[in-house]
């Protein structure tokens, strides 16, 4: 069967990924020759930073999540100025490998198994964690005091929303119900906050329309509308952290049959709401486009 424009798209993305995971590779084999170790690790630093900022938008979310651990060992080594020895970069490159692994199961189309992560991927980073420990925030401030055009507001956005997403990711899969539009209010109201703080008006707004849907909808529409806010969150999340912020939806918008579909036995089944992006023609081509060069990101 054919694929559409968008599904080519996502395609090309994961083939086209190999290019940073090889940028990657090239610095970790180069640091002990490297004039500028510590330069060099910026590069494989913001290589995974691109990974996980288009993987995000895309919606490959595991893949998104390993580039984020990757990039936050490089983060580690930068902040402190730390040398890779060689069992270091065995474990960096190990840490590369396990990306080449995701992607391969999002090229292939397969659901990534939980457990397979945590058997065959996560103990990677659980060694890269012993040998370097934590990410901590005087690591971040670090980072942040050697780029003097860092934005610590849409940092903080970036990180505190990250953390409120894994969390109503949680509440959605226990709550039901009256509590479910509790909740769903509650983490408008905080996502609000965080976006009033990076002046993202667009996100700002996008939270108040959840929060008066969600206040006013009927039991069977809480649901759909609860899910919807998660997809527009993380939308959002991925195209700040893609530096598209032009792009983020102001509006949560459910399709007509979403109340008759709400309760469908998982969130596959849920009807396609929605979303308020741009025009079609212009978000395939902004989808179709290269993968966005390091430097894009030098804001972040």
């Amino acid at each position: 069967m054919e694929l559409d424009k968008e599904q080519q798209a996502r395609l090309t993305f994961l083939a086209e990924a190999e290019t940073y995971f090889e940028e990657i590779e090239t610095v970790l084999l180069g640091q002990k020759a490297a004039d500028d170790r510590l330069g060099q690790i910026n590069v494989a630093m913001r290589a995974a930073h691109s990974v996980k900022g288009t993987a995000g938008m895309m919606g490959f979310v595991e893949l998104s999540q390993v580039a984020h651990q990757l990039e936050d060992s490089f983060k580690i080594l930068r902040a402190r100025r730390l040398s890779v020895d060689t069992s270091l970069e065995s474990l960096l490159l190990q840490g590369v490998d396990c990306l080449r692994a995701v992607r391969l199961h999002h090229q292939m189309q397969e659901t990534i198994d939980p457990t397979w992560l945590s058997t065959d991927i996560q103990p990677v980073f659980a060694q890269l964690n012993q040998y370097l420990g934590d990410l901590t925030p005087e690591d971040e401030a670090r980072l942040l005091s050697e780029d003097n055009d860092e934005n610590l507001d849409v940092v903080i956005f970036t990180t505190s929303v990250e953390d409120c997403l894994e969390e109503f990711q949680e509440q959605l899969s226990q709550l039901k119900g009256d509590p479910l539009r509790q909740a769903t209010v509650a983490m408008a109201q905080r996502m609000s906050e965080f976006g009033m703080m990076a002046q993202l008006e667009s996100f700002v707004a996008l939270c108040s329309s959840v929060q008066e849907q969600c206040l006013s909808a009927q039991p069977e529409l809480v649901d759909a509308i609860a899910h919807q806010a998660l997809k527009n969150w993380r939308r959002s999340h991925s195209l700040v952290l893609l530096g598209r912020t032009e792009r983020m939806p102001d509006q949560l918008k459910l399709s007509a049959t979403a109340g008759a579909e709400s309760d469908a036995a998982d969130e596959a089944a849920l009807p396609e709401l929605l979303v308020p992006l741009p025009e079609p023609e212009s978000e395939l081509e902004f989808l179709q486009e290269p993968l966005i060069p390091s430097e894009a990101f030098d804001h972040l």
